[in-house]
């Protein structure tokens, strides 16, 4: 299942499923777990847990989503998006929290400005954002996830039944 993200390249950084990584994980653009990860997270852009994925982590990233399991802390300078499949138990500091039906959620979610978001990313983790960071920005960066499932589901002929 290939992942792609609106505007940008494909998700090409994968944890793949069977696989196990314990330690502190660093990226810059995007990367999308399917395995099992243990340790801390840091990340400027997109952190994708897919459903087959299993994280125990501390993660500060620009934007998470969730559909499979996950327990720890998260700081989300953008949002936090959390499928219908997904299982999460911990805590969530983000500027925006999107929360399917269905989905297990067992955390403290609390919103912070993104300014708010940025100092506390720079005191616990000195990391630091590139670009802007306001409300432009997300509306410019939005990104949709759409997985070649879903294409090609939209791809699969119809069952059309004669209606006489």
């Amino acid at each position: 299942m290939n992942y792609f993200i609106e505007g940008r390249e494909e998700i090409k950084s994968i944890i793949s499923y069977n696989n196990t990584l314990e330690g502190e994980l660093e990226f810059k653009k995007s990367i999308k777990i399917n395995g099992t990860f243990r340790g801390t997270i840091k990340g400027e852009g997109l952190l994708f847990i897919d459903k087959d994925g299993n994280v125990n982590a501390d993660i500060v990233a620009n934007e998470i989503i969730i559909a499979g399991k996950f327990n720890g802390s998260i700081i989300a300078k953008s949002k936090v998006e959390i499928d219908e499949t997904a299982e999460v138990r911990g805590s969530i500091d983000t500027y925006k929290l999107k929360v399917a039906d269905g989905a297990t959620l067992e955390a403290t979610c609390n919103m912070y400005s993104q300014e708010d978001l940025i100092k506390k990313i720079k005191e616990k983790y000195n990391m630091e954002f590139s670009g802007r960071t306001n409300n432009s920005q997300i509306q410019e960066n939005k990104k949709e996830i759409i997985s070649n499932n879903m294409k090609e589901d939209n791809n699969k002929p119809k069952n059309r039944k004669n209606k006489n």
